[in-house]
């Protein structure tokens, strides 16, 4: 195992992954000179607890990147876990330990390894672990317990195993205030079935760095403290020469190991000072899954501009006792709440971020939008969170988002419940579950928006429905298109009832249809 790592690990040249400079056997003697790298992520959350969502974002992009290098090159970690990221003295992020890794067209798809906190679903299956998803799982299990302070699961071999097979991933405690957007990348992460989770490593990546805008803060040397601008001090040097640290195992013969650290040293002086500065992403505007030029006029827009020409934000809903009513009773049926503005002080920085301001929320007799709230979650990012039907149900849709929009001009979100059975066009090989119409009126042309939505998992399995078989639908008024959707997690509903969370990126406003096709 020493020299296979050692080789693997002098093979594999990345910036996120811990540089071998030597490494020799000679009888019971077995030694490795490698960078010096003085924290790793466990010691870090043992010592300060849970990272702050930039921070423990940028670690898990660096890690990312690196476990991207070593599957392009065909090796699988099988072992990521906090233990295993190391950290600078600038803050970059290091994968190391590839003890268990093998070439994936090498390794047994039987053979199981890994630690049983941080391992797969397929691991514990005892199949496939030369998949590179896998480590993407387990990088997840990371990532879940950087920003909370612990793994989601926690106890026997067996009852983990237990629990990585078949139960729910415990949702962030809501004093985290973990951004619902940041928690549905995790868990992607985290999805049971390979195939709804993030495909490659990169795509993880550039998942997180389309969600901060391009930028993660840098920490400093104590990685307690976060810088907010990704800009580095002008008179800070340029990156220091990573000090080689020999981690022997029995006495050795010492000059011989000096001397080739000396060498190595030298050269990988050249290497890291080529580098740029820490943080310096690129632009990735283009990457971003679901960004177009051109965004279709939204639906239903013309009832928004009839019942509210020109207010404040405004969300206008229908009754859930009146679903069969067209939009324009709403007129005569409405009744106004008013929100007082709130603001929330970022984290280290008093630079003040508003929430919402002066909305107006229109219903009919019975408050069926009692729970609902337009809500700032990033600069660019509001969500409308719908509140649970009494009893639970078959379906639900639970979250809209609206990305690259200013909301805090006019602006009206109309969210209209639809009967299915009302419906036309509806494609022949597919069954009509729910529907929801939402129309977004705004000085605003192009909008990227996801609506997630909920299955009851029991009747899922009743109906033998295979998850790749649930689409979200859309209509631009005489056809339905379907969306890409994808598979999030499980999530609990009322009565304790467990739920199939999906999501489906849109390109504006519209009707749309919870449907399974045969």
């Amino acid at each position: 195992r020493f020299m296979k790592e050692a080789r693997l690990a002098a093979n594999l040249t990345h910036r996120n992954i811990a540089t071998v400079y030597d490494f020799k056997i000679e009888k019971d003697y077995a030694c490795i000179v490698m960078e010096y790298l003085p924290n790793s992520v466990d010691k870090i959350l043992h010592r300060n607890g849970p990272l702050a969502p930039p921070r423990a974002s940028q670690i898990t992009i660096h890690a990312a990147e690196a476990l991207q290098h070593a599957h392009n090159n065909g090796v699988v970690h099988r072992d990521i876990k906090p233990h295993n990221i190391l950290l600078s003295s600038e803050g970059m992020a290091k994968v190391t330990d590839f003890g268990i890794a093998r070439a994936s067209d090498l390794i047994s798809t039987t053979d199981t390894m890994g630690t049983p906190v941080y391992m797969s679903p397929e691991q514990c299956r005892r199949e496939n672990v030369s998949d590179v998803r896998s480590d993407i799982y387990s990088l997840g299990i990371s990532f879940y317990e950087m920003l909370s302070g612990h793994p989601p699961f926690q106890g026997s071999y067996q009852e983990l195993t237990e629990a990585h097979l078949s139960q729910p991933v415990p949702k962030f405690d809501p004093s985290l205030s973990i951004p619902t957007s940041l928690e549905s990348i995790v868990m992607k992460c985290l999805a049971k079935d390979p195939s709804y989770r993030f495909q490659t490593s990169q795509e993880l990546a550039t998942a997180l760095r389309a969600l901060f805008g391009g930028n993660t803060p840098q920490a400093n040397n104590s990685d307690t403290n976060y810088i907010t601008s990704t800009t580095p001090d002008p008179e800070q040097p340029s990156n220091p020469m990573p000090t080689p640290v020999e981690v022997i195992l029995k006495p050795s013969r010492w000059s011989r190991i000096v001397a080739a650290m000396s060498l190595a040293a030298a050269v990988i002086f050249l290497i890291v000072n080529s580098e740029k500065v820490l943080n310096q992403f690129r632009d990735i505007d283009d990457l971003v899954p679901g960004r177009t030029e051109k965004t279709s006029e939204a639906f239903g827009k013309e009832e928004v501009n009839a019942l509210s020409p020109s207010i404040p934000p405004v969300l206008v809903t229908e009754s859930a006792n009146r679903l069969e009513q067209p939009i324009i009773d709403i007129k005569e049926n409405s009744k106004k709440a008013d929100i007082e503005e709130e603001n929330i002080k970022e984290k280290d920085n008093e630079k003040k971020l508003e929430i919402h301001s002066s909305l107006e929320i229109r219903t009919s007799d019975n408050d069926f939008t009692g729970e609902f709230e337009l809500t700032k979650i990033e600069e660019m990012e509001y969500s409308v969170q719908l509140p649970w039907s009494d009893g639970g149900g078959l379906s639900y849709f639970s979250k809209i988002s609206v990305f690259d929009a200013d909301l805090s001009e006019s602006t009206a979100i109309n969210v209209l419940e639809l009967s299915s059975a009302s419906l036309e066009n509806i494609p022949d090989d597919s069954m009509a579950l729910k529907s929801i119409g939402f129309a977004l009126e705004a000085d605003i042309n192009d909008i990227l928006a996801t609506v997630e939505f909920d299955l009851n998992k029991e009747w899922l399995e009743s109906e033998a429905i295979d998850l790749d078989r649930v689409v979200l639908m859309a209509t631009d008024g005489d056809e339905w298109y379907e969306l890409e959707t994808h598979y999030l997690g499980m999530s609990r509903g009322p009565s304790n009832q467990y739920y199939q969370r999906f999501e489906a990126e849109s390109e504006g406003l519209s009707i749309y249809l919870i449907s399974v096709f045969d």
